[in-house]
């Protein structure tokens, strides 16, 4: 995608954030390496499946955004607002959220792996991989794999639960094993959360 485009595109989207008359920015499949959104306001944008390797979004307003899917390693969001943003089985090794708001910024299935969160709003993630399952833990809730659940619920099962040996034939045996080390994660997370 070109500059000019990707200005045109900006600029409706600025249109369409202001009264309407513009159009929603929609930057799926695009490739925008390197790219410097910083400072905009992209509320609500699609950057679905886009290439955004070392792009910079520094203190953009990207709130609603939605990655899913896309490649962000290395990318720049620090002082960025990404309430309520998606990044579900984006692929964000060694991102920047330092000081960034991610009230119900949604991680699921996404690579976190050195992606860096100090000082960031409601930042409290911790990432772990156990074998055939990643593990993404949030304050109120964690997901393992593909499943999403209650911080709650996880914290209340046993490997012999049978909502843990519904999941998948090796969950039982899974949660067995790596079950406590979770759950002590999740109450950690939980902790730094209340503070």
């Amino acid at each position: 995608m070109e500059k000019e485009e990707i200005d045109q595109m900006l600029l409706s989207h600025q249109k369409w954030l202001d009264n309407g008359s513009g159009k929603r920015a929609n930057f799926s499949h695009e490739i925008l390496t390197g790219f410097n959104f910083s400072h905009r306001n992209l509320h609500g944008a699609s950057f679905r499946f886009a290439n955004l390797q070392n792009a910079n979004f520094q203190s953009a307003i990207l709130s609603r955004a939605l990655f899913n899917e896309s490649d962000v390693r290395f990318a720049n969001f620090c002082r960025a607002d990404l309430a309520c943003a998606e990044f579900c089985g984006a692929n964000l090794l060694f991102a920047n959220f330092t000081m960034a708001i991610l009230k119900e910024t949604d991680f699921d299935v996404a690579n976190l792996g050195g992606a860096e969160f100090l000082g960031s709003i409601d930042g409290h993630i911790c990432r772990l991989d156990f074998e055939k399952w990643s593990v993404c833990i949030r304050s109120e809730f964690t997901t393992i794999g593909c499943e999403k659940h209650a911080n709650r619920d996880w914290l209340s099962w046993s490997h012999d639960s049978p909502e843990i040996s519904k999941m998948h034939v090796d969950a039982s045996e899974w949660w067995r094993i790596y079950g406590p080390a979770v759950k002590a994660a999740i109450m950690t997370i939980q902790q730094l959360s209340e503070k």
